[in-house]
């Protein structure tokens, strides 16, 4: 599993739209589709459940979300402590 996963599937999760969150990634959607499809099949759960113009967390999401935070935000943390 990737931080930049991990980083598009928390931003998919904060903008419910997943044209705003590739816009917002500077990614095209497709790439994050796929990187989120991706994401899915590793975990072997569904984390999305997807509308016309909106996208959901499913339980199993909202799990994921949590922990992913706390990844992110140690990542981050990690990579200012070697910059320094």
């Amino acid at each position: 599993m990737e931080i930049k996963n991990l980083r598009y599937f928390l931003a998919v999760a904060r903008e419910e739209n997943m044209s705003h969150a590739a816009e917002i990634l500077h990614v095209t959607q497709p790439t994050l589709s796929k990187a989120l499809k991706a994401l899915e099949d590793e975990l072997g759960k569904k984390l999305f459940t997807r509308h016309s113009f909106s996208i959901k967390l499913t339980d199993e999401g909202m799990l994921l979300r949590n922990r992913a935070e706390d990844l992110v935000a140690m990542a981050d943390k990690i990579e200012v402590s070697s910059q320094s």
